[in-house]
């Protein structure tokens, strides 16, 4: 069902630096545990350049750069957000909504939420919130069907952040250029999700030629499509390593599939699978997991 939006956002009014109040709990946010903002830069194209910071428990500071659109056709309110490279925007599936359905006059507060009802943050220029505020902020989200009862509160300390981050992006090119250990995991990793999303792009588009190429059966190449796309975005969305773990098991399915059929299809399988699991071999010890296997996969 779709979500009640304002009329219209004045996005010089709404650019420059929000503190998030409350969200319901997100993937995108397990390490955050203080001091979460978000700030707007609109640029000429009409587009919005968005950095989300936080501190996390380990004191550290986590920061990830994106990008907003319009959605065409809709209010200003309605946007979609991307925090993937750039070079995989043409994938409908890396734009995120981001909605607003509750704003101040004086763009003080703002809710914003996802048609699914899975996501919902409320934002403020202060740290702090007005109680009169937040119920009517929270009373907005309810009556559009959100679930306030799960709402986290978020604490804000007195740490500066804004000039200390960590970015969060998975590689850059000067990163790979000082060669460290963890830029060479990053590094790795990008370059298996961009192969896992650009087989599944290339066999949900054309799952006939993928099959003659790979010498597979053609009545699999979608299903198989599906989940190399899946993969891949579990490994854009996520530093554990299970979705590494999961493109390797499904590279020795495909092998073992292959083997008889095109033995240089099965040998490349292999090869991936050793790939995935040496960057597993690689990687820091990965942070204690929240969700299942086989949801990340």
């Amino acid at each position: 069902m779709d979500l009640r939006v304002v009329p219209t956002v004045d996005y010089e009014r709404y650019a420059g630096k929000w503190y998030e109040i409350a969200r319901l709990p997100n993937r995108f946010e397990q390490r955050c545990a203080t001091d979460v903002t978000a700030t707007y830069v609109p640029r000429t194209d009409g587009r919005i350049v968005v950095i989300n910071r936080c501190l996390r428990a380990d004191g550290r500071i986590q920061e990830a750069n994106g990008i907003a659109r319009r959605v065409d056709g809709q209010p200003t309110s309605v946007l979609q957000v991307r925090f993937a490279p750039a070079l995989l925007s043409f994938l409908p599936f890396v734009w995120g909504d981001y909605q607003v359905i509750d704003l101040g006059p004086d763009y003080d507060y703002a809710v914003v939420g996802a048609p699914s009802r899975a996501y919902l943050w409320i934002l403020a220029r202060q740290p702090v919130l007005r109680p009169d505020l937040y119920a009517h902020a929270t009373d907005a989200a309810r009556t559009q069907g959100f679930d306030v009862s799960k709402l986290v509160t978020t604490a804000h300390t007195s740490f500066d952040i804004s000039n200390r981050a960590e970015p969060a992006a998975l590689v850059s090119p000067a990163r790979i250029l000082r060669g460290s250990p963890a830029d060479a995991v990053a590094a790795s990793r990008f370059l298996i999700a961009l192969g896992s999303l650009a087989i599944g792009a290339w066999g949900l588009a054309a799952p006939r030629q993928l099959a003659r190429f790979m010498g597979d059966d053609e009545a699999l190449a979608r299903p198989l499509a599906a989940r190399d796309a899946a993969i891949g975005i579990a490994l854009l969305g996520s530093r554990s390593t299970v979705p590494l773990f999961c493109r390797a098991a499904a590279d020795v399915s495909d092998a073992l599939r292959l083997r008889r059929r095109s033995p240089s299809s099965a040998a490349a399988a292999l090869f991936s699978a050793g790939w995935s699991l040496a960057t597993v071999a690689f990687s820091r010890p990965a942070p204690r997991m929240s969700v299942s296997m086989t949801r990340d996969c």
